[in-house]
């Protein structure tokens, strides 16, 4: 199992799907320094690796990971599209990140386990949702 080869497998499914802004540009929040003025939506990604468990005792067995990769949308407040853009996003994710879907990245499977959108919030001048995608990958030893 590698946690990098997992995000990378979930992240193929997300940057696949039809996620993008009226600019056809998909903004995820990246490690460095980044300003999300102007734009009309972007998102942030948390990768959450839960639990890990093994099938057996040799070496030859396997073992099944399971967590949460969450993708939080934003919009900014009184975009005047009555939460369109934020409606439209939220359910492109959930359209590829569905229960059955699965990627795979360098031999490593992801399995989707389902997809859960939580209510809004607001966060400073932005509307946020967060979705939850619960995830299962087996591998071996």
């Amino acid at each position: 199992m590698n946690d990098y080869n997992i995000l990378q497998a979930l992240r193929g499914v997300y940057v696949t799907s039809t996620t993008t802004t009226s600019d056809n540009t998909s903004y995820i929040d990246p490690p460095e320094s980044f300003s999300p003025y102007g734009k009309p939506l972007w998102f942030d990604e948390d990768f959450i690796p839960a639990t890990s468990d093994t099938m057996g005792k040799t070496k030859q067995s396997g073992d099944s990971d399971r967590g949460i990769y969450q993708i939080t949308v934003y919009t900014p407040i009184n975009v005047g599209d009555y939460g369109k853009s934020m409606s439209d996003a939220v359910s492109a994710i959930k359209a590829v990140f569905f229960n059955g879907a699965s990627n795979v990245y360098q031999g490593q499977k992801v399995d989707i386990l389902d997809v859960t959108a939580q209510g809004q919030s607001e966060n400073e001048s932005w509307v946020r949702r967060i979705i939850s995608i619960n995830y299962l990958t087996f591998s071996t030893r």
